[in-house]
């Protein structure tokens, strides 16, 4: 007896032909809870208010960061936009590629398929959509700044910021070296600025048009609703930095398992950044000289006869152990000194001659397979590596 089929009608099921923006890209870029604020434009004219700089804020109208725009769909941010101290796993990658398997890096004459570890330089802004729904016209504008230096198309953002700045050149103008445009983002004054987007081509092409009347910021904001008004904050707050885990993930599916462990594998987390694992042989080799240095314990044991002159009554072998506990004590603070360098330490130290000259100085501290890299920088930077 053949079984029974029953057949049914989803009511959620995705569109087969539609390919799920979601899997096949994820643009980390800014923070989840501005992601959906970002303005995705269609074919056609979309006029856009430019907001003004935040109180606040340390950058202009629109802000420019450098992510990692090439890494099978996945979108990344500088680990080191705020602060060059942070760990960069994508500049330590792409440092070890280049010193180990430049064959990999991508060549567009050679190998334009290529391991592509480098930034491109985006740009942020917060605008308002005059025209849209309600609730859903305040928008962060996120375009390309390139700046054409390499061939191709400028970037979207690097046009607008172009033109908006654009000043007037006509010899004997009454309006010479004055902004064509006037301050498009002032709040009385500034202008709505018209992104005209074509259809129908593989890659989208965008026309730059400027409002003839001034859009005064006012009337605009009374268009937004509570929650948008209070969305509005200075643009570093919107950005995501990546945690040492995410930038792991996407190196990870980016460069393969094995490149990847090439690079890393003999590598541990820890929370201070990558840490080289030391087989136990080394470690015992490096800690000795230290658990047994008597000048660092003699200090550390003066204080303990005062305990055991308090227990008059306790046999003389109590005392004994006493110097043990000093020379415990001092193990760490002499182990922290020598143990080597995680990615963590060296990736700003390799930014600076300052930081190369102390890596050079304390070179026993450099794991092995950094040691090259090391060697490679201070080189370029004119240091004398020791013999």
């Amino acid at each position: 007896m053949r079984k029974q089929i029953a057949f049914a009608t989803p009511t959620n099921a995705p569109d087969p032909v539609t390919k799920s923006r979601e899997a096949a890209f994820r643009d980390l870029t800014v923070k989840e809870e501005f992601r959906n604020a970002v303005i995705r434009f269609k074919a056609g004219p979309t006029w856009l208010r430019f907001l003004p700089s935040i109180q606040g804020s340390e950058y202009d109208w629109i802000m420019g960061v450098d992510s990692y725009q090439d890494l099978d769909g996945v979108t990344l941010v500088s680990p080191t936009t705020f602060d060059r101290n942070n760990t960069n796993l994508f500049e330590f990658a792409s440092n070890w590629i280049r010193k180990n398997r430049q064959e990999l890096i991508a060549n567009k004459d050679t190998n334009p398929g290529g391991i592509r570890l480098w930034t491109k330089r985006t740009g942020l802004a917060w605008v308002i959509e005059e025209q849209a729904p309600e609730g859903e016209r305040l928008r962060l504008f996120k375009g390309s700044l390139y700046d054409g230096a390499r061939g191709g198309s400028t970037g979207l953002a690097y046009n607008i910021h172009l033109d908006a700045n654009a000043r007037d050149n006509e010899p004997n103008s009454p309006t010479q070296g004055e902004l064509i445009h006037g301050n498009v983002t002032d709040p009385h004054s500034g202008r709505l600025i018209k992104i005209d987007k074509s259809a129908g081509t593989e890659y989208a092409n965008y026309k730059i048009a400027f409002g003839k009347n001034p859009a005064p910021l006012e009337e605009l904001l009374a268009l937004l609703t509570d929650e948008e008004h209070d969305m509005i904050c200075p643009l570093e707050n919107v950005v995501h930095i990546p945690t040492e885990e995410e930038q792991r993930d996407a190196l990870r599916r980016y460069l393969g398992v094995d490149l990847f462990s090439a690079i890393f594998g003999a590598q541990v987390v820890t929370t201070g950044g990558y840490t080289p694992t030391r087989p136990a042989a080394a470690a015992v080799a490096t800690d000795e000289p230290v658990r047994t240095a008597t000048p660092v314990a003699a200090p550390a044991a003066k204080p303990a006869p005062a305990p055991v002159a308090a227990a008059a009554p306790a046999p003389t072998p109590v005392a004994a152990p006493t110097p043990a506990p000093a020379v415990v004590e001092a193990a760490p603070a002499e182990d922290e000194a020598a143990k080597p360098y995680s990615i963590k330490d060296i990736s700003p130290m390799l930014q600076t001659k300052e930081g190369l000259q102390e890596l050079i100085d304390n070179r026993t501290r450099i794991p092995a397979r950094m040691l090259v890299v090391v060697q490679e920088e201070a080189a370029e930077a004119g240091l004398v590596w020791p013999e």
